[in-house]
């Protein structure tokens, strides 16, 4: 048989699928489940893993790249990148600027620009300390 790869995916499916449905009919056969029940099991058991794997594989081919399609910009190439969160986190962004290089004196997450100049003193390190949530013991 001569099978494309989406069409040995399908195949790969319906055998998972069918291989658990078969474990849960001798399952239940073994715990004395009536014949009408069992069916029923059989068939949902079926239905739901299929519709899953099946599912999933829809999903993918949907949402794969096409061929020649280029990739999504990596953030460690490009530093304009992820800044969008700093406006739910109240940091003033200039997003109107078309550049993709941050602003001077803006600088990416959750930095507080007094860090950034070097060493801190220990009255900022203490308030640091406590707003961590430390305790002066």
């Amino acid at each position: 048989m001569d099978y494309s790869k989406e069409q040995q995916l399908y195949f790969w499916a319906k055998t998972i699928s069918l291989a658990a449905a078969l474990t849960v009919c001798l399952l239940s056969f073994l715990n004395g489940v009536n014949f009408g029940w069992l069916v029923f099991r059989v068939i949902i058991t079926f239905s739901i893993l299929y519709g899953l794997i099946a599912g999933s594989l829809i999903f993918f081919r949907k949402t794969a790249q096409a061929d020649g399609q280029e990739e999504m910009p990596a953030a460690d190439n490009n530093p304009a990148l992820g800044r969008k969160i700093d406006i739910s986190l109240e940091d003033e962004v200039n997003l109107a600027s078309d550049s993709r290089e941050p602003d001077k004196g803006t600088y990416a997450g959750q930095v507080d620009p007094a860090l950034v100049s070097g060493s801190i003193s220990h009255k900022q390190q203490a308030d640091l300390m406590r707003r961590m949530g430390w305790k002066e013991e």
